[in-house]
């Protein structure tokens, strides 16, 4: 359950919250990608801050990162992950350090830029990154040259 604060802020946003509440509790999600988003162990300076059912809150004490994992509406797992700082956006090397130890080196993630129509900020501070735990579905846009 949202708090009221929480609430405030996603209803000024346009957000039904009731329907999102609704909606997160339908999310699913196959048992054997949990342990991707809920790290019990992290590396120096990295902290567990908690653990939730789908994932888990993490924190270097610069960025805090936030986990989930759940199967989508087009059928697949993905990973989300979101990194902030406390007055700031994570730098593009805070960024990249986020990708490698949440989504892993060699798996792609995907950050959205949606239609201006969509867009809902909540925190101005907080950057997402997204990652299909089924396959990458990204095309080759190097056509195979491996540059862009």
């Amino acid at each position: 359950m949202r708090t009221d604060a929480v609430s405030r802020i996603m209803e000024s946003h346009g957000i039904d919250v009731d329907k999102w509440e609704a909606a997160q509790a339908a999310v699913t999600c196959d048992p054997q990608y949990i342990p991707l988003a809920r790290r019990r162990i992290m590396p120096p300076p990295w902290r567990v801050v908690q653990l939730e059912d789908r994932g888990g809150a993490y924190s270097n004490g610069t960025v805090n990162v936030i986990v989930s994992v759940a199967k989508e509406q087009d059928g697949r797992h993905w990973l989300h992950v979101s990194a902030s700082g406390p007055r700031r956006i994570p730098t593009w090397n805070e960024l990249k350090a986020v990708k490698a130890l949440f989504v892993g080196k060699d798996r792609v993630a995907l950050q959205i830029l949606p239609a201006e129509r969509d867009y809902v900020n909540i925190c101005p501070f907080v950057l997402h990154l997204w990652a299909c735990l089924d396959g990458d579905v990204t095309p080759d846009f190097t056509r195979g040259t491996g540059s862009l």
